[in-house]
């Protein structure tokens, strides 16, 4: 999506001039929905600025989603394409190390459509996923570090506020803690209540970092071991693998 479109970007301004010589040519012929359509196809020797050569077979790019140039009859192709081009004879070319082919005779940007298709789906998904992200990520970073050095103990619920967002109520539960140290010093953390439905006076467990009692506590936990941090951790991270792929299949580079 949004990377999609700075990595074509990207891809497309990485190209630089070369020379290909042309090796071979020919129509090949392919079945699309059950209709038989031909592309031109040519391999070439490419010669970089610093002299290094590579055999690479294509013509134009970089394509994208299936977009390729295909022809209902073969002589188009050959008429207006491959006659163009000699066997042994060298012509400009265009070299790109990150997208295959690595060369291609004519150089054409992504299409437009692809492109605002992509811009849109980013503007539609991209804030909200992104926002998702730094939740899933904050919250194995606060799950790690309180199956590290978390502490237990007990707290006081000292208020509970009704939030309406939306079409949704949301519980927030303010609690008070003491830490164990010397001396030891009271603290209060806000969190949703969603796990618990504790009331005003309630005892509730509390586990907190002790670093930074104020920011790193959980309402209504344990200290969880390490073990079941790295399940909740890898089980995160093979859903959002999941999801990375599928973005791809939908809105491949």
């Amino acid at each position: 999506m949004g990377a999609n479109v700075l990595a074509r970007h990207y891809i497309y301004a990485s190209y630089q001039p070369a020379q290909c010589t042309i090796k071979d040519k020919q129509i090949i012929s392919e079945v699309v929905d059950s209709d038989m359509w031909y592309k031109p196809s040519l391999t070439y020797n490419v010669t970089r600025s610093n002299g290094d050569q590579e055999t690479v077979t294509g013509y134009k790019g970089p394509t994208s989603d299936g977009w390729e140039d295909r022809y209902s009859t073969p002589e188009i192709p050959q008429n207006y394409i491959l006659q163009n081009y000699t066997i042994g004879q060298t012509y400009p070319c265009w070299y790109t190390p990150f997208k295959s082919p690595h060369a291609v005779l004519v150089l054409e940007n992504y299409s437009s459509g692809m492109m605002s298709f992509s811009f849109w789906m980013t503007l539609l998904i991209g804030p909200p996923l992104g926002m998702v992200l730094c939740m899933f990520f904050s919250g194995i970073k606060l799950f790690f570090l309180l199956s590290k050095r978390g502490i237990d103990t007990q707290g006081k619920v000292i208020d509970i506020e009704q939030l309406i967002i939306g079409t949704k109520s949301h519980t927030m539960t303010t609690t008070e803690f003491t830490t164990q140290t010397d001396p030891p010093v009271s603290y209060q953390t806000t969190g949703n209540g969603r796990f618990i439905r504790p009331q005003v006076g309630d005892v509730v467990n509390v586990v907190y970092d002790p670093k930074n009692p104020s920011g790193n506590a959980l309402v209504g936990h344990h200290r969880t071991p390490m073990i079941f941090a790295l399940l909740f951790s890898i089980s995160g991270f093979v859903l959002l693998a999941l999801i990375m792929l599928l973005m791809s299949v939908l809105w491949p580079l």
